[in-house]
């Protein structure tokens, strides 16, 4: 009888061991999801080939991923919002390994930081001091939505910097300060910086119905994790770049022309931010071919993932 109530009593103890375990690991993943997401983001990243570094120079830290063994080198820059990983990580997984990629966090997002002037400029000449560094001299340059005003700048710099041009939801030199108005009354906003940086989760949970044109599948308390722990961070520097790319608004629209490289546009069909207009305008006037991507807002639809890939395979490697 001792045996077997010593057995009980065993089994009782490794139950409520188990049961800790289990309330604590669920405790943690409600309470730290997104950094469990970026931890399964990292790992499938890894084991796809892609590595993450960090350059210090005097005036940045600068994280990036590189991946890929092709010959061929594709810079990726990331838009205003979550960093290079991120937003690229479709095309990082998805695209053909003959590629060679650099995928950076600009400064002040994702793990990057600046001690510089909260400028355009500087994030474009910071790319250029990444990429020099590294000894990459870049075939392409990609960039999605504020990444696109990165590159159109970092072109501005060094005008045969690269061959190829691709831009992603991004209007550069086809956008004035009429249209920043235009757009935050579509948005329901009165400035850019409320809609980019909110500083509320209800703001941001609006911003991403907007951005998505449709509403997200996120929980509340993920919206507050990304609040807390993205959009917050360095929140008054990422204001003063979204008020000082406006209010410099008409010197790149100067600037933002590209006339040494080979200029592709690939556009989301349903964007609220910058409407196809845009596109058709911009592809217009850099003389460059456009492909429309369907059912997606400014933010492409993960729906339309293989859609999306296809896309930017076609420009990438054509």
């Amino acid at each position: 009888m001792n045996n077997v109530n010593q057995k009980k009593k065993k089994r009782i103890i490794i139950l409520s061991v188990l049961a800790v375990l289990v309330s604590i690991t669920g405790w943690y993943g409600y309470t730290h999801t997104l950094s469990l997401v970026n931890q399964v983001r990292d790992a499938r990243l890894y084991v796809a080939g892609f590595r993450g570094e960090t350059l210090k120079t005097d005036s940045a830290e600068i994280y990036y991923y590189r991946g890929g063994e092709g010959a061929k080198k594709v810079l990726l820059v990331h838009g205003f919002g979550l960093g290079g990983a991120t937003t690229w990580l479709d095309p990082m997984l998805g695209l053909e390994s003959d590629l060679q990629f650099i995928v950076p966090d600009l400064m002040w997002f994702g793990e990057s930081t600046g001690k510089v002037e909260p400028t355009l400029t500087n994030q474009a000449r910071m790319m250029w001091k990444l990429c020099d560094e590294l000894n990459f001299t870049p075939d392409l340059i990609a960039g999605i939505s504020y990444g696109g005003f990165v590159s159109f700048e970092m072109l501005h710099q060094r005008p045969q910097g690269t061959k190829e041009l691709l831009i992603i939801n991004s209007p550069g030199p086809v956008f004035g300060a009429n249209d920043v108005d235009s757009m935050c009354a579509r948005a329901q906003v009165s400035k850019p910086e409320e809609l980019f940086i909110p500083e509320t989760v209800e703001a941001l949970k609006h911003g991403f119905k907007f951005v998505f044109s449709a509403e997200p599948p996120i929980p509340d308390f993920l919206y507050r994790q990304i609040h807390a722990n993205e959009t917050l961070k360095n929140a008054d520097i990422k204001k003063a770049l979204m008020r000082e790319l406006v209010e410099n608004a008409a010197k790149y629209r100067q600037s933002n022309l590209s006339p040494y490289v080979k200029n592709k546009v690939l556009w989301c069909a349903d964007d609220q931010v910058f409407p196809l207009r845009y596109g058709e305008k911009l592809a217009d006037t850099l003389h460059a071919e456009l492909a429309v991507l369907p059912n997606s807002g400014h933010v492409p639809n993960p729906k339309m993932r293989n859609e999306f890939l296809g896309l930017i395979r076609h420009f990438l490697v054509n």
